[in-house]
């Protein structure tokens, strides 16, 4: 059943399934900063944009994107055109935050990235599954995987490394290959809603996520439970954040690259089970 509220200068509709949309928040036509964001800190930034205004010496009317980074680089070179459905937008962003590959991929359109955050992956299997899935489990026959699409996703390029670095390289071809052919591996549109839902309903055995969004899960209460990868093929993703060169609003985006490195906006993001940039850690992209 959908849920239809209104009055005088407001409608709202939302039918699951349908007439929904979690990953684009707030007004676009009217905002005074606009942001694209990695997905999976979708629950991260209702905390931080609120401190944000807190930080602001003016009210912020705020519009922002949670989806997948591919995704959001493709809308930047793209005009801001987006498509959902039959709804289309046009939206320019002022600042985009990914990893290392859309920043190198979308130079021409920003200014100089710095690094905000890091992350691990993790291994999510269904609460009451017989035993805790290791990398090699992802690889044998009838284990049914659930993998971010390397297409549009950082994650994946990340856990195809890890892949390569447990098992070598044929392990990760025979996970983002092979099972992709006999249809054993699935790879998501958008992974930060799709994996942990599908992992708690059994549609899958195991699934590829970050640490911070298992953590989040299981805060939340779904019935998943869920395992770091193992410390020797367990690489960081780092996240970058650059301005837009044509930027809407750059004292804004300006502005917001000073917060997010703060001490409040840093211990934020550790609160939801991200890392703070540490220039010491091995490195290995995404």
């Amino acid at each position: 059943m959908s849920n239809l509220e209104g009055h005088a200068d407001m409608v709202r509709l939302d039918l699951p399934l349908y007439d929904i949309v979690h990953d684009c928040v707030g007004n676009p036509g009217n905002a005074d900063f606009i942001a694209f964001f990695n997905g999976n800190q979708f629950m991260v930034l209702a905390d931080l944009f609120a401190a944000f205004r807190l930080d602001s010496d003016k009210s912020q009317t705020l519009y922002y994107e949670t989806l997948p980074p591919g995704i959001l680089a493709k809308q930047i070179t793209a005009h801001g055109r987006l498509d959902i459905g039959s709804l289309q937008l046009h939206v320019n962003p002022d600042v985009f935050a990914a990893g290392h590959h859309e920043m190198q991929q979308l130079a021409s359109h920003l200014l100089s990235p710095v690094p905000y955050a890091q992350n691990h992956l993790a291994l999510v299997m269904p609460k009451g599954a017989s035993s805790t899935a290791t990398l090699s489990d992802l690889g044998r026959l009838g284990v049914r995987v659930l993998m971010p699409n390397p297409m549009t996703e950082g994650i994946a390029r990340l856990a195809r490394r890890a892949l390569e670095m447990d098992g070598g390289p044929q392990l990760a071809k025979t996970v983002f290959e092979e099972k992709v052919r006999r249809q054993e591996t699935v790879f998501t549109t958008v992974h930060h809603r799709e994996t942990i839902p599908a992992i708690a309903q059994g549609q899958f055995d195991v699934g590829v996520v970050w640490v911070s969004e298992a953590m989040y899960a299981a805060s939340q209460g779904s019935p998943i439970v869920w395992t770091p990868f193992p410390s020797h093929a367990n690489p960081v993703g780092r996240y970058y954040i650059a301005a837009l060169k044509q930027a809407p609003h750059p004292d804004t985006a300006q502005h917001f690259l000073r917060f997010i490195a703060s001490q409040v906006a840093q211990g934020i993001y550790h609160r939801y089970g991200f890392e703070a940039p540490n220039q010491d850690t091995p490195f290995d992209g995404f």
